[in-house]
């Protein structure tokens, strides 16, 4: 966190988790060597772990649309 504020960014790394910092993110799983090497060779059926890492990234990225659209709509309701 020190490395953070020195870089100059408002980040920080907390100890606590996804669910005790009240964030609505599906935490991702380890891939794993493996995986990842069958993903890259384009192996992706075979892939289950990086499929369903694919999918929970996929999932948290519609999670920070929504988040920003509620943000901006609860700006706009304020002006």
């Amino acid at each position: 966190n020190e490395e953070l504020r020195a870089a100059g960014l408002k980040e920080h790394i907390s100890h606590l988790s996804l669910k005790e910092q009240e964030i609505q993110k599906i935490p991702q799983i380890h891939v794993g060597p493996l995986n990842t090497q069958l993903a890259r060779m384009g192996y992706h059926q075979r892939a289950s772990r990086w499929q369903l890492n694919e999918q929970i990234k996929a999932h948290n990225n519609i999670v920070n649309l929504n988040e920003k659209r509620i943000l901006r709509m609860q700006q706009q309701t304020q002006k």
